[in-house]
């Protein structure tokens, strides 16, 4: 993986990703290439006050409700992708911003 793009997901994450925190719910072997993505994401509107971060796995890896990992406000704007990882697992991301 590019340091660059590692090091875009340590600051965008505060490396949170590393130590599993934010990204608990993703499988160990994905959280990099998952971080690297959702930064890359994420990076031109975190001017625009971008948070709520959420992330979920498509194939329900974790065992804990849906709305607890995946949860969107209902207002200002959204935005949400997939991502698709070497390993054949998908995950849901997204984020809120312009508040």
């Amino acid at each position: 993986m590019n340091d660059s793009y590692l090091k875009l997901a340590r600051d965008v994450f505060w490396g949170g990703w590393e130590k599993g925190e934010f990204f608990s719910c993703v499988h160990f072997k994905d959280r990099e290439e998952v971080a690297v993505a959702f930064a890359r994401f994420v990076i031109d509107d975190l001017d625009f006050y971008a948070d709520t971060f959420r992330i979920t796995p498509t194939n329900w890896y974790c065992t804990l409700n849906k709305k607890e990992h995946y949860k969107k406000a209902s207002c200002c704007g959204q935005s949400d992708s997939v991502v698709k990882c070497k390993s054949g697992r998908f995950y849901f991301i997204g984020y809120n911003y312009g508040h």
